[in-house]
């Protein structure tokens, strides 16, 4: 079973300290990757299971394989997949 890294807390407050730039565009990447709901449906499904093949996706999502393939590369960029 793989584990998912915890962010650490990034959240606003009083006692935050500012977000350095690399920090704010990588969540900021992992955030815009997760704006669509097709990409959402693919990492819970991923979250259930520990390997699910594509066509999986293609069935379930009724979307074309190289659309899969697409959210799928968008997710791997944003570091939420491998």
């Amino acid at each position: 079973m793989k584990m998912l890294e915890v962010l650490p807390t990034l959240c606003c407050g009083p006692d935050t300290a500012p977000l350095d730039v690399a920090d704010r565009e990588a969540l900021a990447a992992r955030f815009k990757a997760l704006a669509d709901p097709t990409r959402v449906a693919i990492v819970n499904r991923l979250a259930a299971a520990p390997e699910v093949c594509v066509c999986d996706f293609v069935g379930s999502l009724d979307l074309a394989q190289p659309t899969i393939s697409h959210h799928l590369k968008v997710l791997r960029d944003a570091g939420l997949v491998e």
